[in-house]
């Protein structure tokens, strides 16, 4: 029998808000980067783990960022060492965040963790991408498309899972033209923004809402003029939850659990 909550106590900060605290359901936890104290940045995120606790009743689902609230630390606390985990890396690929700095903030789960492919490379988004555009743009003839993300300027795997991401995207949409660009390495977006054309297509290859989607890609393309599409963060796209929910339950069921 589930215990009731004492009116007067703290809530964890985690997706299923009214999961009883002495439930002992496997835990999927999201873990994003996070926007710090950039307004609503991490909204989206709680909202998308909100989604895909509602597609999967058997898990608990919990969400934390390394960046900002609900922070990493706290939310592995709440959990403790003793339930099944499995986390599911919101990042766009296996750099230096999913690699080296997650599995350092884990510490206190149960180890080792069940680590889920990071959303960028998981089969799928780039479909997820492509019928977003389509449905803003039509059945017709599309114009250039370019998809801007972060890259990196001390690591390969972010070019490579953006490259990559736009290799299936352009298939998906039956080729149309199609360029990548990048705020961290060649070809710099900002140096390149002149050159994009009023009405073309801009595919965000982010995680989330924060500054760098917002501030560094949407706004200024808004001050140069651009009248074309310009789409959510990738992962906030709808069909995500439905995306990363598929993955977790085959996670879960290939365990046994």
């Amino acid at each position: 029998m589930q215990q009731a909550h004492s009116p007067h106590s703290k809530q964890p900060a985690h997706a299923n808000s009214n999961v009883d605290p002495a439930d002992q359901r496997p835990v999927l936890l999201l873990v994003a980067h996070g926007a710090g104290d950039f307004p609503g940045a991490n909204d989206g995120i709680v909202a998308l783990a909100s989604r895909i606790g509602g597609r999967l009743p058997e898990l608990d689902v919990r969400t934390a960022v390394l960046n900002g609230r609900p922070d990493v630390e706290a939310v592995v606390r709440d959990i403790g060492p003793d339930r099944d985990v499995t986390v599911y890396p919101h990042f766009l690929s296996d750099g230096y965040f999913v690699r080296d700095a997650l599995p350092k903030r884990l510490a206190g789960l149960r180890q080792p963790v069940r680590m889920l492919s990071p959303l960028g490379l998981m089969p799928g988004l780039a479909s997820i991408a492509a019928h977003a555009l389509r449905r803003a743009l039509g059945p017709g003839a599309l114009p250039p498309i370019v998809v801007v993300s972060h890259g990196s300027a001390v690591g390969a795997r972010p070019r490579g899972a953006t490259l990559s991401f736009a290799k299936s995207l352009r298939r998906a949409l039956g080729g149309p033209q199609m360029a990548c660009t990048f705020l961290e390495e060649e070809p710099l977006f900002e140096e390149k923004l002149g050159a994009i054309e009023k009405d073309a297509a801009v595919i965000r290859f982010f995680a989330a809402n924060g500054g760098h989607a917002e501030i560094d890609v949407a706004k200024e393309l808004r001050k140069r003029g651009h009248t074309g599409f310009v789409s959510d963060p990738v992962g906030l796209m709808p069909g995500v939850g439905e995306l990363v929910a598929r993955n977790a339950r085959s996670a879960e069921r290939r365990s046994g659990l």
